[in-house]
């Protein structure tokens, strides 16, 4: 098991992994699709809790998240907040704006621990096109993903794995991996919870 030391100021310590593996996946079992176009942050929550043996409903998520027809706030103390009330303990803070090197090492240390991850991407041609919003020159899109694994941590490349419940847009839903600079390109205006 590894140890991880999280404050709220945002910062990540990793401080003992004595056996890291090049690769890891958490299940994505029984992940679900958003239910309509504005509740992909609640159905990530959704998803993510059920990774850590919780069925919260996604309308609950909702209401607790201050879901709205046009957003879910990324509001780092109330994701935190809810999701820890969820699991029982004290583990998801949030990282404004992570740059490369925090992105993955959350990846890493969560993942290893077996605790997804929910990220705020902004997908557009200025910060980054991911799988399934290819072709459309004026996307502009903020989406919420949950993290579920990385790759080629003792390679020069390092890849992180999300699941997308955007059942609205072919090629968009499902798994997918993508470079962890890729994925830090979409969440730098936003942000993780991790």
């Amino acid at each position: 098991m590894a140890e991880n030391t999280k404050t709220n100021n945002d910062n990540l310590i990793i401080q003992s992994y004595p056996d890291i593996p090049s690769s890891k996946q958490l299940s994505t079992n029984g992940y679900v699709g958003q239910p309509n176009k504005y509740t992909c942050g609640p159905t990530s929550a959704h998803n993510l809790l059920l990774t850590l043996g919780k069925n919260v409903s996604i309308d609950t998520l909702s209401n607790e998240l201050g879901t709205t027809q046009d957003v879910t706030p990324f509001d780092t103390n109330r994701w935190s907040n809810v999701l820890n009330g969820h699991i029982g303990r004290s583990w998801y803070v949030g990282m404004w704006s992570p740059n490369i090197d925090s992105l993955w090492t959350a990846f890493v240390g969560d993942i290893i621990d077996g605790y997804p991850l929910i990220l705020d991407t902004h997908i557009s041609s200025s910060t980054a096109i991911l799988p399934g919003y290819e072709g459309d020159p004026n996307i502009n899109v903020w989406h919420y993903v949950t993290g579920v694994g990385y790759s080629g941590y003792y390679n020069a490349m390092h890849y992180v794995t999300y699941f997308d419940p955007n059942v609205f847009r072919q090629g968009a839903y499902g798994l997918h991996t993508v470079e962890v600079s890729v994925m830090q390109a979409a969440v730098r205006d936003r942000g993780i919870i991790y």
